[in-house]
């Protein structure tokens, strides 16, 4: 499990970084695409939330997959991290595509 947690705080540094990129970095198939990594990266993120109030259904990770929810940014996942600002308001998806 401890490097579970070890690969998506990596994941969500180069993500909030803007280094998506490092994620994929040997393969040429995702480098070409790096519109649809950082989608599916920040899905992911979502996905892994500490709250689980945040983490979205498997219906609205198709519906961001296939474009009807846009996706807005995710906020840090972890419940104990300094740099964590969750939303408990706001699952912030919303309709129309936009990644």
């Amino acid at each position: 499990m401890e490097r579970a947690a070890i690969l998506t705080e990596w994941a969500y540094e180069c993500y909030s970084k803007g280094k998506v990129e490092r994620l994929v970095e040997n393969d040429e198939e995702a480098i070409s695409d790096m519109n649809w990594v950082k989608k599916l990266v920040m899905v992911a993120i979502w996905c892994v939330q500490d709250v689980p109030l945040l983490r979205p259904s498997m219906r609205e990770v198709t519906h961001m997959l296939d474009g009807i929810l846009e996706i807005s940014a995710p906020p840090c996942p972890f419940l104990y991290s300094s740099t964590s600002e969750v939303e408990k308001s706001s699952m912030g998806f919303s309709n129309n595509s936009s990644v």
